[in-house]
């Protein structure tokens, strides 16, 4: 989205504004909601300020309700508010309210400063207005004041610093009530200490806990400061020694040792702090908790948290849990029974044999018969599907535990028929030697079973790389919803004429609307555009389908505000015609030489033959290169649909490097195969053929451009481009991802200036970032490109690259000279943190400058 009109941002101020001062407390009031969105739309220093100004107006002089709604609504707004910069301004406004002898304003201004708290972290102000409100009588007062505390304590360390003395004598005092200390404590939980502040905590912390009799007071601090050890990760061995502690003098107290077991649990993913003192302890422990057995389910817990993070260094401690745990695999509790499989799981994929991998097939074996609950069979079957996909079992392992699976009386254990299916769907997707015999399965349950739902199983019967012949079990018969979501997974697998295109053409799209139905209709061409052979008619047959495929996804494109849903299969249909040319291309010319073999050996085919395959060659680099922009492009995809199309932009690399090979080009290299980062069963075959057209272009005598040659490299690419293409997850499920960049120029009216010829002039360029990625943004590179409406040899590029602040917002600065009347067009690609790749983005802006004469 690019936000370049300042007329637009006046508007909404003048409508913010005059709702404010409004005399009706409802318009102020749905004035006021309304912030969170506006700033969302609009998020950029300047407007976001002026907003903020304006609230701290209505704080100070509205009505007790309007405080409340402003501070709410303000607590939501907190990714936008590090923007502000008139904070002496709004600090005045705010605090005058705090001298009110209405103590529920004094508690307002309290927790509109909590909700300001990224705007103050350090104000000096407000740390001494918390702490002297620590004091006051009034208990809303008070538990304002512990909220302004846990906020600007989770920014400023110089605060908790300074507030711990304060808390330790509110603790520790005998005049303040359980019910205020109960406030006070988690307050210890989000701080942002320094390692004397934590260690000053922890002092506290054993005192509370020597004097506290409060069971739930004790309770809630383990908790907080177990949370405290996760932040400041240095505390952790503390903690344990505190949480393994209280496990062992809890006895019978059943609400203290599931405290401790909480705690430890979570700080069981830390494995690589745990000494063998703590490890030691827990072994110790184990006997006294067996009798117990909502703890001993809980312990269970703990170890298999602690399992799946176990070190080299801590796998002898494991075989003497598993050890002391024996008898649990066979346990008539059917919770201990599942928790021991679960942990032998973890165990064994860190320190993996073949007696130890044959004796858990065997316990496996003897628990699939049994009458699990929900929630255990869900346990079980992730337990066994953990196994399955190790990476550790042999052949016949795999084939031992998968037999007595798929002869489990359908119709006996019904009510187990949706988890297994759900485990064969993960086999399938990551097993290929059991596809087949799940494919097979699945066919026969589903003529046995009529009530199962035909959704959930169709995953297996179109399995990736299966025969699925014409057939009415093809076809859902549900409604339309349950004929896309097959017709999805037929698209995903590979099967788009066979079961994609016939089920899209079951859903009756006058029922929907205009978008949608349009949709339908281009995944239709899209499904219709599958080849089944590799000739010359087939792939003009492709041409016309993927052409009239990409013209309804971009008429989608331009009717919608925001098409963000839509760019992804725009780009993945393009690609598929441009490769669909260049492959067309090379097929129709080849045609001629392949009917009349003569035609080798006359005068000039040599020529005629190498001006084919030159122009092939650039018409596959092109190829390449938009399915590594297509990459570039898809920044919010998953890894596998990024190692996807990483293998479709390789299979064109190694067909080009098959044609320089013919022409005898030293230069040319053999292709380089991507690195899968999810290894999945289509992934695997995918790659697989890929490394075998490798090594067969390799052997291609590139002496001459002979038949042989030609013959051998055609071979190749028949068994190249007749693999069914699946479309990647993210083709349907762009909306589950947020990447969006949007752009403001802070400079001219209407997105237009005036200047001098030769006059050097600045240009702001902001922006934010919105994203649910869980790879932070590294830096943004801002292009300016300059555009002469005459003299377009005067065109230049400039850029600059700039990092976002705190992940989000990022500003870059223009100076420029221009010599006539031009556009500037403002892009921007991002570097990811974790790969340091370049990413694109779709985002633009623009100025219009008119130069003065």
């Amino acid at each position: 989205m690019a936000l370049t009109d300042p007329l637009a941002t006046s508007y909404h101020l003048q409508t913010f504004d005059k709702g404010l001062r409004s005399r009706a407390l409802g318009d102020q009031l749905s004035t006021v909601v309304n912030t969170s969105v506006l700033l969302d739309d609009n998020p950029f220093p300047l407007f976001v300020n002026q907003i903020v100004v304006k609230l701290a107006d209505a704080f100070r002089d509205g009505s007790n309700e309007l405080r409340l709604c402003v501070a709410r609504v303000l607590s939501e707004c907190h990714s936008h508010l590090s923007l502000v910069f008139s904070r002496a301004e709004i600090l005045k406004k705010i605090l005058t309210v705090s001298h009110s002898n209405d103590p529920e304003a004094r508690a307002l201004t309290l927790q509109i400063l909590a909700s300001l708290a990224p705007v103050f972290p350090d104000n000096k102000q407000v740390h001494h207005l918390i702490m002297e409100s620590l004091s006051t009588e009034n208990d809303l007062e008070f538990k304002s004041a512990c909220h302004a505390m846990a906020e600007i304590t989770k920014l400023s360390a110089d605060f908790a610093d300074t507030v711990i003395p304060l808390l330790s004598t509110l603790l520790q005092s005998s005049e303040a009530s359980i019910e205020r200390k109960s406030l006070l404590i988690p307050v210890f939980g989000g701080m942002k200490a320094m390692v004397s502040t934590t260690e000053k905590i922890f002092l506290l912390a054993h005192s509370i806990l020597e004097t506290y009799t409060h069971m739930p007071l004790i309770c809630s601090l383990l908790e907080t400061m177990t949370k405290l050890a996760e932040a400041t990760r240095y505390a952790i061995p503390d903690q344990l020694n505190i949480l393994l502690s209280a496990l062992n003098r809890a006895e019978d107290n059943v609400a203290l040792a599931l405290s401790a077991l909480n705690g430890l649990q979570i700080l069981a993913k830390y494995s690589h702090v745990w000494n063998e003192e703590h490890l030691k302890i827990i072994l110790d422990i184990e006997p006294k908790l067996e009798q117990r057995r909502l703890i001993f389910n809980k312990f269970l817990n703990l170890l298999i948290t602690l399992s799946q993070h176990a070190r080299p260094n801590q796998l002898s401690f494991f075989e003497q849990v598993l050890t002391l745990l024996i008898t649990s695999c066979t346990s008539p509790d059917y919770e201990q029974r599942v928790s021991y499989l679960q942990i032998a799981c973890n165990v064994f994929r860190s320190q993996p044999n073949d007696v130890f991998a044959q004796r858990l097939v065997n316990f496996f074996i003897t628990s699939i018969d049994l009458s699990f609950p929900n929630n255990l069979l869900r346990k079980f079957y992730r337990a066994l599907g953990d196994f399955f996909c190790c990476g550790h079992l042999s052949d016949s392992n795999i084939s031992d535990l998968l037999t007595p699976l798929v002869h489990l009386d359908r119709k006996k254990h019904e009510h187990k028929m949706q988890e297994l299916i759900n485990l064969f769907c993960r086999l399938t997707d990551h097993l290929p030697i059991v596809v087949t015999t799940i494919h097979e399965w699945a066919r026969g349950t589903v003529q046995i079973l009529d009530d199962l739902s035909r959704t959930s199983i169709a995953f297996l019967l179109l399995a990736p790389g299966v025969h699925v012949p014409d057939s009415k079990l093809n076809v859902i018969q549900g409604n339309d919803w349950e004929r896309y979501r097959v017709a999805k997974i037929a698209f995903r697998n590979g099967h788009w004429r066979e079961a994609a295109l016939i089920n899209l053409k079951h859903i009756d799209i006058s029922k929907l609307s205009y978008q949608s139905s349009r949709w339908i209709c281009f995944l239709q061409e899209l499904s219709a555009a599958q080849v089944s052979e590799v000739t010359v008619q087939a792939y003009e047959q492709q041409k016309n389908h993927l052409t009239n495929a990409l013209s309804i996804v971009d008429v989608l494109l331009t009717g919608v505000q925001d098409g963000s849903e839509f760019r992804f299969p725009r780009g993945f249909t393009n690609c598929m015609i441009l490769s669909n040319q260049a492959v067309f291309y090379i097929l129709s010319g080849f045609s001629t030489f392949q009917k009349l073999p003569e035609q080798y050996k006359m005068p000039g085919a040599s020529a005629r033959l190498k001006a084919l395959i030159l122009h092939a060659i650039n018409s596959l680099e092109f190829v390449t290169t938009s399915w590594n922009i297509l990459i570039r492009s898809s920044y919010g995809a998953d890894y596998q649909t990024h190692d996807y199309i990483s293998i479709l932009q390789c299979m064109y690399t190694i067909i080009n490097y098959g044609l320089l090979c013919i022409i005898n080009r030293s230069s040319a290299r053999t292709p380089v195969l991507p690195n899968l980062r999810v290894e999945t069963t289509s992934l695997k075959k995918s790659l697989s053929l890929l490394n075998w057209a490798n090594e067969q272009m390799t052997l291609i005598d590139g002496k001459d451009i002979s038949e042989k040659n030609v013959h051998h490299f055609l071979h190749v690419l028949s068994k190249l481009c007749s693999q069914r293409i699946q479309i990647p997850r993210y083709f349907f499920h762009q909306g589950e991802s947020t990447n969006a960049i949007q752009l403001a120029v802070i400079t001219g009216q209407n997105g237009e200036v005036s200047v001098m010829p030769g006059q050097l002039y600045p240009i702001q360029v902001d922006g934010v970032i919105s994203s649910n990625q869980t790879r932070p943004v590294h830096s943004i590179t801002v292009k300016a490109h300059i555009q002469y409406y005459i003299g377009q040899s005067n065109n230049a590029f400039y850029s600059q690259v700039v990092k976002p602040k705190e992940g989000l917002y990022f500003q870059a600065q223009f100076l420029l000279s221009f010599k006539q009347s031009c556009q500037i067009d403002f892009t921007v690609e991002f570097t990811d943190s974790k790969t340091l790749q370049t990413w694109y983005s779709d985002t633009k802006a623009s100025l219009r400058v008119q130069i003065n004469e």
